[in-house]
């Protein structure tokens, strides 16, 4: 019974460091015997926003894109849940990780008419404010490099409107 449960961490432990490694040291070595420009080609065509999955990389040999959509996920969040305003001025999406963590991203019109999307860099807050929703749920962990560039890239905006704010929770007010 020991060695079993010890095993189960352990192997629960090995497939969560897995999947942790980011999705450019996974794309090297999916693309070891590609030519270099291969991955230039990727790293473009993912921060293009009419693209939504491997598939849609036609740079990419039909064969090359099939390979690495079976190895690698095109986003590593993904939406649960989207809540708009009855003035549909603000858009509240909460997000799940791969580990199953949930955490908010919030795109909001001011008064001028431009976007603001505010990308979290963590889930939770050490803080631990009691009058905090966020505080009082406790720090999860960080969101890594991918799930936060994710955010960015999936927000449903042109570039003339893409504004962003890093939301930092646990930071008293200044």
């Amino acid at each position: 019974m020991y060695f079993t449960v010890i095993f189960t961490k352990y192997t629960k432990m090995l497939e969560l460091t897995s999947y942790m490694i980011q999705r450019s040291q996974q794309l090297q070595s999916v693309l070891k015997k590609e030519p270099p420009y291969r991955l230039k080609q990727i790293e473009r065509a993912f921060f293009q926003p009419h693209l939504h999955g491997w598939n849609d990389i036609t740079s990419l040999p039909q064969i090359l894109r099939e390979k690495i959509s079976l190895c690698i996920p095109w986003l590593s969040v993904k939406q649960i849940a989207l809540f708009e305003s009855d003035a549909h001025d603000t858009y509240k999406a909460v997000l799940e990780t791969h580990d199953a963590q949930r955490f908010e991203s919030v795109l909001m019109r001011n008064k001028r008419g431009n976007w603001t999307l505010c990308v979290s860099s963590q889930i939770g807050c050490a803080m631990r404010c009691n009058f905090c929703a966020t505080g009082t749920m406790g720090l999860s962990r960080s969101l890594d490099t991918d799930e936060i560039v994710e955010i960015s890239c999936e927000a449903p905006l042109s570039d003339e409107e893409r504004r962003s704010h890093a939301a930092s929770s646990g930071r008293p007010g200044v």
